[in-house]
């Protein structure tokens, strides 16, 4: 998998756009907003150290969900990613040094053809299947990180969660799978907030909530195993070339 050590997968096996975790639109007139909102958050974390105003990945889920986003806004979960101080001093420690790497691990790099002076990227990777989505399932994760783009400044946005569609077992580690790109099927689904095409979407998706629930809030979001894919942890040998030990596990 490209994203060992994590345990995550995509269906595709591969790489995925990161506006499936940040919840933006493919597109021109999307590309274009993205642009703004990036300038916002290289703005935002210039000033105050991370993004404070720009809720990336939440603004779409806010129309219908004002009361639940407010709550991710300052929970831990938004501030999971290179948006925290004290993560972003441990991975990036964790990048930097050349630990010993673990016979898995040499194997791992010979295959995807990392050089050897790679295996810190590749074990960040490790972290990043649950504090880094945005970064990680873009491939992001392989070369240095700007902490000021949008990826890196998401956390742990609602789709980092509710685009999951299945965990793997209860070993935790990250140990779900992301869908492939889900197609909005309510009309005006690229609509810019406060339109009159946001509006319509929106009255659409409340008239006939069905296919939305569908996809976004499936039997297992409401699930123990659910969240102890994320919060029960080990570490093994690849990661700390060393062995199988425990780490937290709310589980």
């Amino acid at each position: 998998s490209p994203f060992f050590p994590a345990a995550t997968t995509t269906s595709t096996g591969t790489y995925l756009p990161s506006r499936i975790i940040t919840r933006s639109e493919a597109g021109e007139l999307a590309e274009q907003a993205r642009q703004e909102m990036a300038q916002r958050v290289v703005a935002e974390v210039e000033a105050a150290g991370f993004a404070v105003e720009t809720k990336i990945g939440a603004d779409f889920c806010a129309r219908c969900h004002p009361d639940v986003t407010e709550q991710w806004a300052t929970s831990a979960h938004r501030f999971a990613s290179f948006n925290n101080p004290f993560y972003t001093a441990t991975i990036e420690s964790m990048r930097a040094e050349s630990l010993e790497a673990s016979e898995q691990l040499v194997t791992h790099l010979q295959e995807f053809g990392y050089e050897p002076d790679a295996a810190g990227r590749v074990k960040s990777k490790w972290c990043s299947g649950c504090h880094d989505p945005a970064l990680m399932l873009a491939g992001a994760m392989d070369r240095p990180i700007d902490p000021k783009t949008i990826e890196a400044q998401a956390g742990l946005t609602c789709l980092a969660c509710h685009a999951i569609d299945y965990i793997h077992d209860q070993t935790g580690n990250g140990n779900y799978n992301i869908a492939d790109e889900q197609e909005d099927p309510y009309l005006f689904s690229t609509a810019g907030p406060g339109s009159l095409g946001a509006f319509f979407h929106d009255a659409a998706l409340k008239a006939k909530p069905t296919v939305h629930q569908r996809q976004m809030l499936k039997p297992l979001h409401s699930t123990s195993e659910f969240c102890a894919t994320c919060h029960k942890v080990s570490l093994t040998e690849p990661v700390n070339g060393y062995r199988w030990l425990r780490g937290q596990d709310e589980y």
